[in-house]
């Protein structure tokens, strides 16, 4: 629990935030609306899960089907004070703006700055009428139930930015995926390869060929499986991109910039639509990308903010 701050101390004109302020669509209510106080956020703590079942003929509980985590609600309480019947209901019509959106808008909060969600306004409750001070409280509903870091691969807060294989691409806590990241392969890293060359250095792939692996790669993945951003840049044979079962083939380019925007589920070249195979793809923590090739020398690049619940 935070302690509330005293709203009735006014002694200074500086607007001293709550600790549970909320930033709404790149502003702090508090800043815009004179005698607005955010007082407590309820529904940022425990998500729930909604978990799918059948029973099996006449057996003893229920079969799992599959669990998810479904939309979110964040309820915040607030407070609204005014000199004057003019005054009281101007703030009002401030915050009615302020709030108002068409589409989802991203949200974060002053004790948790790093953090970033993204919703909007929906319920309200009533207002105690005749008097030139409120207590009330509004719904902000989250489509996506997850929040996510501002930072990615080409943004860490702090570590080497300059990522070698040898210190496993360890680049802070903040997500940290690659930035271009040089891949040389000669032969192939692939099932029937016998030797890569990674930043300037061979390493055995298997015997004689025979048992030889694609490459792997260890991004940072704090907290739940994310959903990156790949950008390649250079010449590709035969280039698929895996973690656990989701795949990326992107078969042959020569000289060419590749986008795969994982969230939204398409490929560029060269700023175009490309048509590759893809399905559902995450990347695990604690799990590595493997990159499966022949003769290939590209740059590799991925960025994926860290996301919670």
């Amino acid at each position: 629990m935070y302690d509330f701050t005293d709203t009735n101390n006014n002694g200074s004109s500086k607007t001293i935030l709550p600790s549970e302020a909320m930033s709404f669509n790149g502003v702090f209510l508090e800043n815009i609306i004179p005698g607005y106080r955010t007082l407590n956020v309820v529904g940022r703590e425990l998500a729930a899960t909604e978990i799918q079942s059948y029973q099996l003929g006449i057996r003893d509980g229920m079969r799992q089907v599959y669990s998810r985590i479904p939309e979110r609600e964040l309820i915040v309480k607030y407070k609204i004070d005014a000199p004057t019947n003019e005054d009281f209901r101007d703030r009002f019509n401030r915050l009615n703006v302020a709030l108002f959106s068409e589409k989802d808008v991203e949200i974060w909060f002053n004790d948790e700055p790093e953090m970033l969600w993204s919703g909007s306004k929906s319920d309200v409750d009533n207002v105690p009428e005749g008097v030139n001070h409120a207590v009330g409280t509004f719904t902000v509903s989250l489509s996506d139930p997850y929040k996510y870091t501002r930072s990615d691969a080409t943004s860490v807060t702090w570590g080497s930015k300059v990522i070698t294989f040898q210190s496993n691409y360890l680049m802070g806590n903040t997500g940290s995926g690659a930035a271009n990241m040089p891949i040389l392969i000669e032969g192939g890293a692939y099932w029937g390869s016998t030797m890569i060359t990674f930043q300037n250095r061979s390493y055995l792939m298997g015997d004689d060929g025979k048992e030889s692996k694609p490459i792997e790669i260890y991004p940072t993945v704090e907290g739940l499986k994310v959903k990156p951003e790949i950008f390649l840049k250079g010449t590709g044979r035969g280039v698929w991109i895996k973690t656990r079962n989701d795949t990326i083939d992107l078969g042959d380019f020569d000289n060419a910039e590749i986008l795969i925007d994982t969230q939204k589920f398409y490929i560029t070249k060269n700023g175009q639509p490309m048509i590759r195979p893809m399905n559902d793809f995450y990347i695990y923590p604690n799990e590595p990308l493997y990159i499966q090739a022949k003769d290939s020398d590209f740059a590799l690049t991925i960025r994926y903010p860290n996301r919670f619940l």
